[in-house]
């Protein structure tokens, strides 16, 4: 069991969110090497204040990148979602929860509040 107390200033929804990931999922550290291309930035990169990306992930079938991001503090959010060049995706589909995909988007992605979007990077 972990408690934990955070100050925060009136605006707390996007630090307290990131605290509380910290908190409940430290680093992992592996054995083995990483693909250069790695180092330099992340496996995903997302600019929305009020979206986090949960998680990164094979598609099922085998065909592509899958992300899974959403919606946080209750606001529209138009956020850019793009993965590292090392995975080779040229294109981005939304999909529905099972990676079915929907439509193709481009780098821009648009959240309802409390909105969970799947993408697929093909």
């Amino acid at each position: 069991f972990t408690y934990s107390f955070y100050v925060h200033g009136k605006d707390y929804v996007n630090s307290l969110t990131s605290e509380g990931y910290a908190l409940n999922d430290p680093p992992k550290v592996f054995d083995g090497s990483v693909d250069e291309a790695l180092l330099d930035r992340p496996f995903v990169e997302c600019n929305g204040e009020n979206v986090a990306v949960d998680w990164v992930k094979i598609a099922e079938d085998g065909n592509g990148v899958i992300v899974r991001a959403y919606e946080f503090a209750g606001k529209n959010a138009s956020v850019n979602i793009s993965l590292n060049e090392v995975f080779g995706s040229k294109k981005a589909y939304l999909c529905d929860m099972m990676e079915n995909i929907i439509c193709e988007i481009d780098s821009e992605t648009a959240f309802k509040p409390y909105e969970i979007h799947t993408i697929r990077f093909v």
